[in-house]
């Protein structure tokens, strides 16, 4: 059986909007961000976050660094 290619879905326009992220306990707005939800199963998190874990880094900071590094950032 072939393997499908996947399609993208998008059912509604993505735009940049201004973010909320908390700073010394207050909201400051982050202009040109966009959250990104990914469902994972909770073993593939778990070897997400002990790589982030082991680079030092937060799983923000280790997937952006992925990204980068495929020239997608």
């Amino acid at each position: 059986m072939a393997k499908q290619k996947p399609t993208l879905n998008m059912t509604r326009p993505t735009t940049s909007r201004a973010a909320v992220a908390p700073q010394n306990g207050k909201a400051k707005i982050v202009e040109g961000t966009t959250r990104l939800v990914v469902d994972m199963p909770t073993a593939l998190h778990r070897r997400l976050k002990m790589k982030a874990v082991e680079s030092g880094k937060t799983i923000r900071e280790y997937v952006l660094e992925l990204l980068r590094e495929n020239g997608l950032a």
